[in-house]
């Protein structure tokens, strides 16, 4: 609950008293956030879905921020699988991917070059951006949405199932050595079965970028599970349209201006995929609460929507609140170093209401404060 008392106060101070070039965050707020629990694909072929249900989510914080004004955080799905039970030495499903390391050992598997060339070699979709290539590691974050097992090392199929998924901005494609059975025990008579290769997606609501490729598998019983030629990549351009808002992307920097229009702002680390429509959500929470309190002039004109990273990992979707829409040449927070950790921005968007005259800029300038145009 430090986080929340924290930024509540920076949001009052902000609205009382504007200063030139305030940040939203200082660096303690930031180091006081958590960042939401990263979770691991399972281990193994087969298909699993989680599905992320946009009209619950909006629904969800519009009346949290309806409740409450001041900023908070938020702390969950459906999810189907077609993964098998596991009982020692019982069949496991049969990969679609019908190359097998010759040798079956662990070393070998991490050694076979057949599973790096496809790796280095793999073209980028269109439209999207690697984020590290033939790693022994997949990724492990929020915002987990599933995964697909493939005949074919094919980042383009990957990239159309993951537009398929509501909320999917990344995926994660790589090798995996299963066991054709459930390992048994130690004193077991399948304690080490003839492997398989399991190529495999993975579908994430955030970015993956290097730094969350750090599971690098793990043991059944004495049968062990690695990981080879593991591509990650994540779409450029996630925004979509809202209606009745201009969408302007900010790529890597967030606004730190106010022109005394700031009002609040709202965190999610709750594991949920990065969305535009629950900034919206709160922005017309703010709107609605203010015109029932009276101050017409206290209501959301523009937001600004964007995933704060911590280290190369998400750490929470932030969306700041303002009674005024700003120029996009005052976007100056391009992030922060502190005691050896780095705050970047992503995704970052800004939408604003056009039927509202003013616009926040350089072009005036009081006591070195923008002011509005």
């Amino acid at each position: 609950m430090r986080a929340v008392a924290l930024i509540a106060a920076a949001a009052a101070l902000a609205v009382a008293s504007p200063v030139a070039h305030p940040q939203i965050f200082d660096l303690e707020d930031l180091e006081s956030i958590d960042a939401a629990p990263a979770v691991t694909a399972p281990a193994g072929v087969g298909s699993e879905t989680v599905t992320y249900n946009v009209a619950a989510a909006t629904a969800s914080v519009f009346a949290e921020v309806a409740s409450n004004v001041t900023p908070d955080i938020d702390t969950a799905d459906g999810t189907t699988s077609s993964v098998l039970k596991r009982d020692a030495c019982s069949p496991q499903p049969q990969s679609p991917y019908t190359y097998t390391t010759s040798s079956n050992t662990d070393t070998a598997f991490l050694a076979d070059t057949t599973y790096s060339n496809l790796a280095i070699n793999a073209q980028t979709p269109v439209g999207w951006k690697q984020t590290f290539q033939n790693l022994k590691g997949s990724v492990s974050t929020s915002a987990y949405l599933g995964y697909v097992s493939y005949p074919s090392y094919n980042p383009d199929a990957c990239a159309a199932e993951c537009v398929k998924r509501t909320g999917c901005l990344s995926f994660n494609i790589f090798f995996e050595r299963n066991p054709t059975v459930d390992p048994s025990p130690k004193s077991g008579t399948c304690n080490q079965p003839t492997s398989q290769t399991a190529l495999k997606c993975t579908f994430w609501g955030v970015p993956a970028e290097q730094a969350s490729a750090v599971n690098t598998g793990g043991y059944r019983n004495d049968y062990h599970v690695v990981i080879a030629g593991s591509n990650g990549y994540k779409i450029i351009k996630p925004s979509k349209p809202l209606s009745g808002l201009t969408s302007t992307a900010l790529d890597s920097c967030a606004m730190q201006e106010t022109c005394g229009s700031y009002l609040t702002i709202k965190t999610f680390n709750d594991g949920k995929p990065y969305d535009q429509n629950r900034c919206n959500a709160a922005c017309a929470a703010i709107t609605a609460e203010s015109l029932k309190a009276g101050n017409p002039d206290r209501t959301c004109q523009y937001f600004t929507s964007y995933m704060q990273m911590k280290n190369g990992l998400p750490q929470f979707q932030a969306c700041a609140i303002y009674s005024a829409s700003w120029d996009s040449s005052v976007c100056k927070n391009t992030g922060y170093s502190s005691s050896g950790n780095v705050y970047t921005i992503d995704y970052s968007y800004s939408y604003s209401n056009n039927s509202i005259p003013g616009t926040c800029s350089y072009k005036g300038q009081t006591g070195g404060q923008a002011v509005l145009a």
